[in-house]
């Protein structure tokens, strides 16, 4: 059997290749046997391999090569995807068959398929994924929406009839039970519309990107200390140096840092006005913002509990908490990459230090 240069490497170094010689009527010549024996004189190739009978016709007016790719086969204990490639030889009359096993090349054609279609399934539910979070991103404003309107303008106007009312019948709020119960009101509607407020705020880290800009910090603490000096009994220590800017989402600095001030007034001690200082320290990586107060201390066992939503030290209604304050203040440092750790004594105060990393462009 003579073979081309090419065709003599196949035949000396795959195991996947077989050459066959036949004549127009399918009897073998010769066959290299490297995939099936086809015993030479003996064998008909149209009778042996079956999806070469429909070619058997029209074989002797063959006179280029003809291809049958990727087909099933089995024969002689061997199954799987071959390649028939027949074209006529040098010689009148006889022709070159080359048998290729493609089980690999199939196999492997067929794992892409399926890693193709899961990776097209994935897709698909990533997107149904993404459009359901779109969806319940849009509920969450629609509530927000209703509960910082729909919902607060009754508790408003609650407020406004229970101040009309003091102002109206001053004289006749003598007697301590009305004005006690007015006060009751009033009370309450100012605790439920910072309820309200709190639930908003919460609900809207989960929304909002982290927007990194340049923040004065010291000008940011100034400002947070001339609001709760107003109407507080509190001293405060701003330590930041005035020139000193940071680059952080100044949004979330100034909710970390409201509501961590809220807190040490809230829980000041009784009689004794609180005192408040504002530190910061500026790392390679990370900068530390630290709140010390003189309050009432945070059990050791309570720690871990105080940044819960909704969990409160202790209920008392003049501190009219929420309960959702330091909860805030967790989420918010979260979303800047950071930590908060808490060292408290039992009346004597607190030191809350936020860590949060630096902005890396």
């Amino acid at each position: 059997m003579q073979l081309s240069a090419i065709d003599q490497i196949k035949f000396n170094h795959c195991d996947f290749i077989q050459i066959v010689l036949f004549d127009a009527q399918g009897h073998v010549i010769d066959s290299c046997d490297t995939l099936f024996p086809l015993k030479a004189n003996q064998e008909n190739i149209f009778e042996r391999i079956y999806v070469l009978e429909s070619i058997q016709n029209d074989i002797q007016a063959l006179d280029s090569k003809l291809e049958i790719k990727m087909v099933e086969f089995s024969h002689y204990k061997r199954d799987g995807f071959f390649d028939f490639l027949i074209h006529p030889s040098n010689i009148k009359g006889e022709f070159h068959l080359i048998i290729k096993d493609q089980t690999q090349v199939y196999e492997y054609m067929q794992h892409v398929q399926t890693q193709k279609n899961k990776s097209i399934i994935k897709n698909e539910q990533l997107q149904r994924l993404n459009q359901k979070i779109s969806d319940q991103n849009q509920q969450i404003k629609l509530f927000s929406s209703f509960i910082t309107h729909d919902i607060k303008e009754p508790i408003t106007t609650i407020e406004g009839i229970a101040d009309m009312l003091n102002a109206e019948f001053e004289e006749l709020i003598g007697q301590d039970q009305l004005k006690q119960g007015l006060n009751y009101i009033k009370r309450n509607a100012v605790w439920a519309q910072r309820l309200i407020n709190d639930v908003y705020n919460y609900s809207k880290l989960e929304q909002n990107i982290v927007l990194y800009k340049v923040v004065s910090l010291h000008s940011l603490v100034a400002q947070i200390i001339e609001t709760y000096s107003i109407n507080h009994d509190v001293n405060f220590t701003n330590q930041i140096e005035p020139s000193t800017k940071i680059i952080s989402d100044p949004i979330l600095i100034e909710q970390i840092l409201n509501n961590l001030i809220s807190n040490s007034i809230k829980y000041k001690q009784a009689n004794k006005p609180a005192e408040i200082t504002i530190q910061f320290k500026e790392l390679e990586t990370e900068y530390i913002l630290t709140i010390i107060d003189n309050g009432k201390g945070i059990e050791k066992t309570k720690i871990k509990e105080i940044f819960k939503p909704f969990y409160m030290i202790d209920k008392q209604p003049e501190q009219m908490s929420t309960g959702i304050g330091l909860s805030i203040v967790d989420r918010a440092i979260k979303k800047l990459k950071g930590k908060i750790t808490v060292d408290s004594i039992l009346g004597k105060g607190s030191t809350f230090k936020v860590f949060f990393k630096k902005k890396v462009d």
